[in-house]
């Protein structure tokens, strides 16, 4: 399923999931972002939660970064 639009509670649940990941030493990567989503993540405090370069163009993208740890 996309996901078009992310409204405010939509950015909370994903912010406090990100700070949930980050205390458990994982880290959240996002994949296929619309530029709608992108926009409102970018303005937001999501981006410096979990980082610009953990938002991927591709799925493929993501997963030649993991393997290239």
């Amino acid at each position: 399923n996309n996901v078009y639009v992310l409204d405010a509670t939509g950015l909370k649940v994903l912010i406090r999931f990100a700070q949930d990941v980050k205390k458990h030493k994982t880290r959240l990567l996002l994949t296929e972002v619309h530029y709608r989503c992108l926009t409102t993540i970018e303005d937001s405090a999501l981006i410096s939660t979990i980082g610009r370069d953990s938002i991927f163009r591709s799925l493929s993208e993501a997963i030649d970064f993991i393997e290239s740890k």
